[in-house]
């Protein structure tokens, strides 16, 4: 007779299945909200001068201009750093925020190259109506001994109404294959927006 030899299983191995694969996932959920807490970090920024605090996400970097209230980039951002802006115009009560948007087009069309306005629309900030435009524009780079691609940039205007004579303006500038997923950062800086 023969006799075929069969694997012993007990209970043992079974639950070191099961401890393993619980803590693989344990594992797994713990880094991803460690990854959500670092993304969804801010740092504050105010301007006495204007009265106004906004948040931006923490380890980008500020630059300075004065042409502009704040512009920060982010630092991994590639070939063209996703990059937000903030201004202040001022612009009387009667007149439509297009104007605000159009005023900053035209410097745009002097400075970037092959400069286009895609689409203008409204949208809700805060409960109040602003004005978005899109637009896209090619970056040929900063430094003009290194040899780099043109990189087509997307980017959108949001004007806001501060207060009779004051609007804001926040734009945010990115790469076209990274526009749509930057969105967010974008309406996550005008929601923080404030008035000291």
């Amino acid at each position: 007779m023969v006799s075929t030899l069969r694997p012993v299983t007990g209970d043992r191995d079974r639950y070191a299945d099961w401890l393993v694969l619980g803590l693989v996932l344990i594992g797994l959920a713990l880094g991803w909200f460690l990854r959500a807490s670092v993304l969804s970090r801010t740092t504050e920024f105010r301007d006495p001068n204007t009265g106004i605090s906004v948040r931006y996400p923490a380890g980008w970097r500020r630059s300075s201009d004065t042409t502009l209230l704040l512009r920060v980039r982010d630092p991994m951002g590639g070939a063209f750093p996703t990059t937000l802006e903030l201004r202040v115009r001022s612009l009387a009560p009667e007149a439509d925020l297009r104007l605000a948007l159009e005023g900053l087009a035209l410097e745009r069309s002097r400075t970037a190259i092959a400069y286009k306005p895609l689409r203008t629309d409204l949208v809700e900030v805060q409960g109040q109506v602003a004005t978005r435009r899109t637009f896209t524009f090619v970056y040929t780079g900063d430094n003009p001994y290194v040899e780099q691609l043109p990189v087509v940039v997307v980017g959108a205007d949001v004007a806001l109404r501060l207060d009779g004579e004051r609007v804001v303006i926040a734009t945010l500038l990115a790469e076209a294959d990274r526009f749509d997923a930057e969105q967010g950062r974008l309406r996550a800086f005008l929601e923080s927006l404030r008035q000291l």
